[in-house]
């Protein structure tokens, strides 16, 4: 079922059932665990903490290492862990395969970056 189609199963993360009023059985909560350093902090824009200028509120446009982005799969960065979930190719291809749909909170799925809380179907 999902947990074949989605990343969970190939270590990206962890698929919870949840209950969402007024909507279908089936969603799931995904919750990603592969971390990879690679955002370049000088040439990325960030958002800062208003009270702790070194806390990234968001990364508004994120600049990769190229040598250390991941093959594939998706992944946080250490400087914005409960911001955007960044999506490789290979994942892209298993969600328009599958027809996976989602919403984040207010916003649509994209496959570039992906704004918190991921909900799957």
């Amino acid at each position: 079922a999902l947990e074949h189609q989605f990343p969970a199963s190939a270590g990206y993360g962890t698929l919870y059932p949840v209950r969402i009023e007024g909507q279908a059985k089936g969603w799931r909560l995904f919750e990603p665990t592969t971390i990879v350093d690679c955002l370049d902090l000088e040439r990325s824009r960030v958002s800062r903490s208003a009270i702790r200028a070194e806390r990234i509120d968001s990364i508004l446009n994120p600049v990769f290492i190229e040598n250390k982005l991941p093959e594939g799969g998706l992944f946080l960065v250490p400087q914005c862990l409960h911001g955007d979930i960044y999506v490789c190719e290979d994942i892209k291809a298993l969600v328009k395969k599958h027809k996976l749909k989602g919403f984040v909170r207010e916003h649509a799925v994209t496959t570039v970056s992906i704004k918190r809380n991921v909900f799957v179907r």
